[in-house]
């Protein structure tokens, strides 16, 4: 019983892998970041096809997942200073009810706009197998950095400053000289 415990406790923390049906390689960087028609939890339809041209940050995760609750604090905190300078954040909820889901985010003081991947769409098409996962993606389309397991503040700061680093300089502008708030 201990040792049936012990594995439903890591699974749900992420740290076993089971293999999904059809679920292939991995992504990897450099793939085109496969496309996802999602509902928010205020209800608005977002596909990554409107999302184009803009850096994206993709954040899979859910409520009962320990890492997740620890890291949501820090993507709050760097959503909330580069949202200004063009950054797209969605934390993708994997399968759980928007009540759970609200109740969650009101309980920890966190307000990141949140798409609920209800029917596996997303998670299947982006092969997550340990939660938190995270995509960072270009205003092309385009996977810059992937990670499958907890950030800190300072891996998330540092890629997204990437992204947009990567944008402004096919812009001819700086990251560094635009205002942060």
């Amino acid at each position: 019983m201990a040792a049936l415990l012990a594995i439903c406790s890591l699974l749900m923390m992420g740290f076993l892998v089971v293999p999904r049906e059809g679920g292939g390689a991995s992504l990897a960087v450099g793939d085109p970041a496969p496309a996802f028609d999602l509902v928010s939890l205020t209800g608005d339809r977002v596909r990554l096809a409107d999302l184009a041209g803009k850096p994206v940050v993709l954040n899979f995760w859910a409520t009962w997942c320990g890492p997740c609750l620890e890291e949501m604090p820090d993507f709050q905190s760097v959503y909330q200073q580069y949202r200004t300078q063009g950054l797209q954040f969605y934390a993708i909820n994997l399968g759980e009810s928007p009540v759970a889901v609200e109740h969650f985010l009101r309980r920890i003081g966190v307000d990141l706009p949140v798409l609920l991947d209800l029917n596996d769409e997303a998670q299947e098409a982006y092969r997550i197998l340990p939660i938190p996962s995270t995509f960072f993606i270009d205003s092309t389309g385009t996977i810059q950095a992937i990670y499958q397991h907890r950030m800190t503040r300072v891996q998330i700061e540092a890629e997204v400053v990437r992204l947009l680093e990567a944008e402004q300089a096919s812009e001819g502008v700086s990251v560094w000289s635009l205002p942060t708030f």
